[in-house]
Order: structure tokens, then C-alpha cells, then sequence
């Protein structure tokens, strides 16, 4: 019996990206053996059942073609190049929001607010008891329930009828206790009401079958991985600039998003360090006729525009696509990226999301927990739908920018799980 080869299996995957009848260009297609991959080990190095070792190996090679064809479009395609992937580096990059450290300080570590701006406003990662929301939990009816914290612990919190702090719980396990005593109160279907109608992130861990089978399912099956959709064909498209060293120089982007997903997708156009090099953070308020005149001059000169919001958030302020195309429409092409948790259409496409919900929602966390001998769900290691969705992302972002920028880019986070 052959060894197994996370080579062989990522090669496979990623022939098999281009056999989903996908909008993908021909010189793409045509482009394929230009990416080599190479591995320290044979044997997979992400914990789960799923093959996300290979996905994410696969990803960076599409990244990688695609690379290549931007390289010989924008230097001559007399350009000798080839993209060279190591399946274990790309396996292991979702790693790196555990991982990362500000002279030598890990993320956790109290200090580090004294290195960057201090983004936990309301204490979700350094409270202990807040941060156990983010979980999974039994219910009344003995299924289980995924909450999320999200940015804010409290209303949730709140709804279950426990304080917003509780210093005498302030501990893992005890944390935990207090709040499936309060989840086994209700059943999945009473309790995923109360957390759509508080309009907090929350789902039943259903299996794919449940999945499938519901309204949002059969919608998020019946769709490609993703789509490109021309919006109006009368702007200039873009021109790649023959200044600067790197492929993408002068392309400039405008990300619309936080936490992981939306970040990464710009991060990876910019540079491979962090989710921020390469990019300027600013904070903006759109209500704000300041922050709006501020947005809008940024928007003059705009390429590529992440929008990491639920469907339509964005376009009530009056940033969505159909609202720039008719700002911009005949002047110049851009592309706009649209990245959700529940997708763009569909029942459930207005619901908040997370990582850990489209894992549950979608089966992938009662996969994971019965490979591993339990009877229950069990959320995967590392942010996987969220780094691989910005991965996705970004490679399409690079299909559409170099050759029509009047493209508007939707991709759900639950199709790739599925």
C-alpha cells in the first residue's frame, strides 16, 4: 500500500478547484504546472479529519499560479518564473493568530496593549469568564449550541440572566459551568431564537446532513464556490504599473473589515508578515460627516474594496457596489469584495457570524468531534474557514483586478465548508 503524500493529495485538490466549472481565465488554467510544491513531512500536520492541510496547500497554489500570471502580464510573458508552495509552511499559516508575538510578547500577554493599540475594549480575550461564551454547550434537549462572545460578551450574557462580570467565576472551568447551567434552560430552537432576536452570533451545531437539508443549505449547495459578476462595462480597466518591484505595486485596496477574514484577504495582497503590514489602520465613523468626507476622499483613487460586513451593512451608509458603481460608473473600474459568514443570499444570509459558527452550522465541528471517538461536536484547531476564505479571496481578487476591474466578488464562507 502506497504511503500517503499531502504532495499528491494537495495536487489533487488543487486540480480539483478547476474542475467546479469556476470563473477562472484560461491563462490561468494553462498556468498550472508553473506552481511546485514540496513538504518537510508526508504525513498531514493539522489535527482534524478534514483534509485542511491539503486545502490550505492547495490555496497557496493557486495563489502561486496566479502570481505567475500577473508576474508574466505585468514584466513580459517571456518571464521566467515558477511559484514554489511548502505544504507544511502553508498548512500551519492559521497558526499564526496564536502564535504571534510583539517583542517576544504573546497576544494574551498584558503588556502587549503598551505595544499596539488595545482593541479589547470590552475585556472579550482578557476576561477569563467573558471569553467562555465563545463555546459550545449542551442544551435542554441534549443537543449543542455554539455562542460567541463576539466583540461584546455582554448581551448574551445578559439573555442567559447571568452579570456581565463575575469575578468569582473568572476561571476556565468554572466559567464553563455556570454558563451550561444556564444554556441547559432552554432547547437549540429556544435558544437560537432568543440569540437571533438579541441579534448576537450563535448557532445549533447541526451535522451536514442537517445542514443540507435545511433552506440555507440546499441555497449554499446549489451555488459555485464562488461567483464574478460584471457590473457595468463602460469604465477603463485597470493597468497594471511597470513601477515599483512587486506585482501588485500601485494597486491600492481599501479593506472594510476586522478580526480575521476580511484582514487577511488584504494582508496576503500586501506582504506575508502579519494581517496588518503593508497596510495604514485608521478609525472611521461613517455616521459622522467628518468620518464620511475623510472615507470618500480615500475612495477617489480606490482599486479593490473588502467589504468583511454582513450583506448590506456597508450599503446603508451608502458604500455598497450599486452605490459606487453609480459614483464612479465611466470614470474608472473597481473591484468589490464582498466576505460574509452566511453569504449574500439565502435565509440565514443577515445573520451575524463567526469562524466557530460556520464551523458548527455547517457540520464541520460534529465532523471533527467524532473523529475523535466523541459523541459530541467539537470546535476544529485554528481559524481554518477564515484563513482559507481570505486565501480564496484573495486569489480571486488577483482573477479580476489585472483584467476587468468592474467585477463584484461574492464568496460564502459556509460554501467551502460544505
Amino acid at each position: 500500500m502506497a504511503l500517503y503524500s499531502t504532495i499528491e493529495a494537495s495536487k489533487k485538490v488543487l486540480l480539483s478547484t478547476f474542475d467546479k466549472d469556476l470563473p477562472v481565465l484560461p491563462e490561468i488554467w494553462e498556468l498550472v504546472d508553473s506552481v511546485e510544491f514540496s513538504t518537510d513531512s508526508a504525513e498531514p500536520l493539522i489535527p482534524i479529519v478534514l483534509k485542511a492541510h491539503e486545502s490550505f496547500a492547495a490555496l497557496k497554489g493557486l495563489e502561486g499560479i496566479i502570481a505567475v500570471a500577473l508576474c508574466k502580464k505585468r514584466f513580459g510573458e517571456d518571464t521566467k518564473v515558477k511559484a514554489l508552495v511548502n505544504c507544511n509552511h502553508a498548512a500551519l499559516f492559521p497558526a499564526m493568530s496564536f502564535l504571534s508575538t510583539v517583542d517576544g510578547i504573546p497576544k494574551w500577554g498584558s503588556e502587549m496593549k503598551n505595544k499596539i493599540m488595545d482593541t479589547d475594549l470590552n475585556h472579550v480575550y482578557s476576561n477569563i469568564y467573558r471569553r467562555m461564551l465563545t463555546n459550545i454547550y449542551r442544551t435542554k434537549d441534549g443537543g449543542f449550541y455554539h455562542l460567541h462572545a463576539s466583540l461584546d460578551a455582554t448581551p448574551t450574557l445578559k439573555a442567559l440572566g447571568l452579570p456581565p462580570y463575575d469575578e468569582g467565576k473568572n476561571e476556565k472551568k468554572v466559567a464553563q459551568r455556570a454558563i451550561e447551567a444556564s444554556t441547559q434552560r432552554y432547547t437549540s430552537e429556544d435558544l437560537d431564537k432568543m440569540i437571533r432576536d438579541i441579534k448576537q452570533a450563535g448557532s445549533p451545531c447541526l451535522t451536514r446532513a442537517e445542514f443540507l437539508a435545511s433552506s440555507h443549505g440546499k441555497h449554499i449547495s446549489s451555488r459555485p464556490l464562488f461567483e464574478l459578476s460584471q457590473l457595468e462595462s463602460t469604465s477603463p480597466t485597470l493597468k497594471l504599473s511597470l513601477e515599483g518591484p512587486n506585482i501588485l505595486s500601485g494597486i491600492k485596496i481599501l479593506d472594510l473589515s476586522r478580526v480575521i477574514a476580511g484582514p487577511v484577504i488584504s494582508r496576503t495582497l500586501a506582504e506575508y508578515v502579519d494581517f496588518n503590514f503593508g497596510k495604514r489602520t485608521i478609525d472611521l465613523d461613517l455616521k459622522s460627516s467628518e468620518g464620511r468626507q475623510a472615507f470618500e476622499k480615500l475612495l477617489e483613487d480606490v482599486d479593490v474594496i473588502v467589504d468583511g460586513y454582513r450583506p448590506g451593512a456597508i450599503a446603508k451608509l451608502g458604500y455598497g457596489p450599486d452605490e459606487l458603481l453609480k459614483r464612479f460608473s465611466g470614470k474608472r473600474g473597481f473591484v468589490y469584495v464582498k466576505e460574509s459568514c452566511y453569504g449574500d443570499g439565502g435565509e440565514w444570509s443577515d445573520r451575524p457570524g463567526w469562524q466557530q459558527i460556520a464551523d458548527s452550522v455547517t457540520g464541520v465541528s460534529w465532523a471533527n468531534g467524532q473523529a475523535l471517538g466523541l459523541e459530541e461536536p467539537v470546535a476544529p484547531p485554528f481559524p481554518l474557514a477564515d484563513f482559507g476564505g481570505a486565501w480564496l479571496y484573495c486569489n480571486i481578487e488577483c482573477i479580476a483586478s489585472p483584467t476587468d476591474q468592474r467585477w463584484k466578488l461574492l464568496y460564502e464562507r459556509l460554501t467551502r465548508q460544505v
